[in-house]
């Protein structure tokens, strides 16, 4: 890797550019903006916490992203762009980062962010992320602070998307206060016992100011935020609507502010482009890459058979399921991340065209014979929030009866849902819908690393093990070429499809919608998990 340096020339044009480009903003627009307001956002549950460390998703990143600043973030063509960080430095062919950072950042609490706060996230919170440990732990060596505003990060070998890892907060670092989580780590029950899980202090552009339990976070504004003028609402309200239904008409009728894509019903997607009081946004997906995914127990002694899973993948119409889940707004899916990352897709799992004759032969060799029109029976598991993943669940209830097999469907909060799958691995098959960008060592990794089995959410839910993936991914984060980089990830895209551990079903369409009353909602790739600092009233 190169030696890369990222510096600015005087400070006065630093604060020129600032001013007038705001993340691809026309220039002049910076200046329109005005502060006041509360901007209404949509989520689908109760967080019940804002711990991104030990037990981070979409639900507690969506409040915390807005409370916490990471080092480094990227824009929409994911590049990495500072953001505590002011510059950086790439040197030792690859295993030494230099990271300068801002002066006189301040937590919520008044005191000075420090090169120290980075040490400790570094050292102390970041290889508890479930996300974060797949990469962090191998490729970590040592992290020193040998001023107050300089961090030295050295690893044992090169590391090549480490850059854009940073630039995420779904694995990427938070940046957390030394003197307040110092005496509250070393253990899951620790960190998730600590009073700042509930009651966080960060550097970001809101504070908490009210969380009330089943129905709201409310945040205001950081009088003395580093990236003034921002943030420009007042406050941000974050509300909890489980019902799908329920969120959209309080979106049209302005209760509402904000819906990420993964809230919008699909099908209603063409009729809300139709609506001037909204505005549904073809961007601010591009980081996060998302699929969704069947993942199937491979513990279990029915979906723990290749010819099972196989059979399964066989007996799908992922048209008809695309069609009927998401209005045909989604693209089918047909490798384990999204096309969007072209340097490391693969369409390997397009092979499983639906083919029911294959289907029923692949069911009788794994020696469930067909009794009465039924082999067997199992349970699909899918979370109250998104109602997108129950009709697919239906979908692949009927197909599935084609050859045997009998669905039985159950729902529950998503708490619960978690719980019951990625701690107790308690189900057949479970409804998942995940991100794979920017990079697939920060969030595909993690569900196919046998290392990462285990009792934490998102990690490897269906146990699977494959010497050779393993091989593949003990190897690939060290290659600094992307063609050669890519020519591995094909490879364990392709053993990945013959073992069927998890079907893609389809990519999420980008349709996040916003009230027209409101300006840059969206101004970063990953939107679900976007700060809000940008975004103020028309």
């Amino acid at each position: 890797m190169e030696r890369r340096k990222i510096r600015f020339g005087s400070a006065a044009i630093f604060l020129l550019l600032a001013a007038v480009l705001v993340f691809g903003q026309a220039p002049g627009s910076a200046w329109a903006q005005k502060r006041g307001g509360t901007l209404v956002v949509g989520l689908e549950a109760d967080p019940g916490h804002f711990n991104l460390i030990v037990k981070p998703g979409t639900t507690v990143q969506v409040p915390a992203v807005n409370i916490y600043n990471k080092l480094i973030t990227l824009d929409f063509a994911l590049n990495p762009k500072p953001e505590l960080a002011k510059s950086w430095e790439v040197k030792d062919n690859g295993k030494t980062l230099v990271f300068h950072l801002r002066k006189g950042v301040k937590f919520h609490d008044g005191k000075e962010m420090t090169s120290e706060d980075v040490k400790f996230s570094l050292e102390k919170c970041l290889p508890y992320n479930p996300r974060s440990r797949v990469f962090w732990k191998p490729v970590a060596e040592k992290v020193e602070a040998p001023d107050k505003y300089t961090i030295v990060v050295r690893l044992k070998k090169p590391f090549a998307p480490l850059l854009t890892v940073m630039g995420v907060i779904f694995g990427g670092p938070a940046i957390y206060p030394k003197h307040l989580w110092k005496d509250h780590v070393g253990s899951r029950k620790a960190f998730l016992n600590s009073p700042y899980s509930k009651k966080p202090v960060g550097t970001g552009p809101f504070m908490l100011k009210e969380y009330k339990k089943g129905s709201h976070v409310r945040l205001v504004r950081n009088p003395n935020y580093w990236n003034a003028p921002k943030p420009y609402a007042d406050e941000l309200v974050i509300r909890f609507v489980s019902d799908a239904n329920t969120r959209l008409i309080a979106l049209e009728k302005g209760e509402i502010d904000y819906l990420r894509a993964a809230l919008i019903p699909w099908d209603q997607a063409a009729r809300l482009k139709k609506n001037p009081k909204l505005v549904v946004l073809d961007k601010g997906g591009e980081a996060t890459g998302q699929v969704e995914f069947m993942l199937l127990n491979m513990r279990r002694p029915i979906t723990g058979n290749v010819k099972v899973r196989q059979a399964i993948a066989y007996a799908l119409d992922k048209n008809q399921i695309s069609q009927l889940a998401t209005g045909g707004t989604a693209k089918v899916a047909d490798g384990i991340m999204h096309s969007a990352m072209s340097w490391a897709h693969k369409g390997s799992f397009a092979q499983y065209k639906q083919d029911l004759k294959m289907a029923n032969r692949l069911l009788d060799e794994a020696g469930y014979p067909m009794k009465g029109g039924k082999r067997f029976s199992l349970t699909v598991t899918w979370a109250k929030g998104r109602g997108f993943e129950g009709l697919a669940a239906e979908v692949i209830k009927q197909q599935l009866k084609k050859v045997g097999i009998d669905i039985k469907i159950e729902s529950f909060d998503r708490a619960a849902t978690l719980k019951k799958v990625y701690i107790n691995h308690d189900f057949d098959i479970m409804m998942q819908f995940f991100t794979t960008g920017p990079d697939p060592k920060i969030s595909v990794t993690r569900v196919y690393d046998r290392n990462n089995i285990g009792s934490a959410n998102f990690n490897n839910a269906p146990s699977y093990i494959n010497v050779g993936v393993q091989r593949l991914l003990d190897a690939e984060w060290q290659i600094v070429d992307v063609k050669k980089r890519g020519a591995a990830w094909r490879q364990i895209v392709d053993m990945v499809a013959a073992d069927v551990p998890v079907i893609p079903l389809f990519e999420t369409p980008f349709v996040h919608t916003h009230s027209a009353k409101w300006a840059d909602v969206v101004t970063r790739p990953y939107c679900a998990y976007c700060t809000r600092e940008d975004a103020y009233q028309k």
